[in-house]
């Protein structure tokens, strides 16, 4: 008895097969490909919307890092111009002291030079009456020489 064969593709494999007339083809119908179709692209939908929501709370979330940081910032910027008052404050302080110091740094060199003057003037005076005792040391041992004769 003679056999028709017919030719068929067969996904699993990727080509065409022969297979006998009697053969069923395994396969989904056309309305339970047309409903797994739309269920398809109904899942596709419904997850690109959920990435666009996950999107949109990371945007949300790093949104919220820069506000974040933003007052950061801000705060450090009072932070420094109240550090820079305080510092100008004090600068000013240390030089106003530093001026002091210098005044009187000057007024001791006057001083200084004050008393360095009356050590001279004190020193000739020594020496004056240094040269008297030594004229009266003299007078006095002439006029015990001219005793002893």
């Amino acid at each position: 008895m003679n056999k028709v064969y017919r030719v068929i593709f067969n996904v699993k494999k990727g080509c065409y097969t022969v297979v006998s007339e009697i053969a069923k083809r395994s396969g989904k119908s056309g309305e339970s490909m047309k409903s797994a179709v739309v269920a398809t692209s109904v899942l596709a939908v419904l997850a690109s919307v959920a990435g666009i929501s996950s999107v949109d709370a990371r945007v949300t979330y790093v949104e919220t890092k820069v506000s974040t940081i933003d007052t950061n910032v801000s705060n450090l910027g009072k932070e420094v111009k109240v550090n820079t008052e305080i510092l100008t404050a004090h600068t000013t302080a240390a030089n106003n002291r530093f001026a002091s110091i210098e005044s009187n740094i000057n007024t001791l060199d006057q001083r200084v030079g004050s008393v360095e003057t009356g050590i001279s003037s004190v020193n000739q005076r020594v020496s004056n009456l240094d040269s008297r005792i030594n004229k009266v040391g003299a007078g006095a041992a002439a006029l015990k020489a001219s005793m002893t004769k």
